[in-house]
């Protein structure tokens, strides 16, 4: 289970959540709510996993298996009642920071 009461600071880390309303409104009152970025830290199996990913040391282009894809379309039936499609899927990867 994650610690979910646990305050990490991320203003001054290159946070697009919290140093943008600093840089681009001068404003350090604003409070972020237009961006869903985790005030958290992840899990520790993904943490785990992405460091297993990053020590095998390849980096090249990667399809998704099948896999990812079934569980996101049945988790969001489950939850939402709605109904994805494949072919509608668009994955972004973006890294903030390098786990130790």
């Amino acid at each position: 289970m994650n610690e979910f009461d646990t305050v990490i600071p991320r203003k001054n880390t290159n946070s697009v959540k919290w140093d943008t309303p600093i840089k681009n409104y001068e404003k350090d009152s604003l409070l972020p709510l237009w961006i869903a970025d985790m005030d958290f830290p992840a899990l520790p199996a993904v943490q785990t996993a992405f460091c297993e990913y990053v020590n095998q040391g390849i980096f090249g282009y990667a399809t998704f298996p099948n896999e990812l894809y079934e569980s996101i379309i049945n988790w969001q039936a489950k939850q939402h009642q709605y109904t994805l499609k494949k072919k509608r899927f668009f994955f972004i990867v973006v890294l903030s920071q390098v786990l130790p």
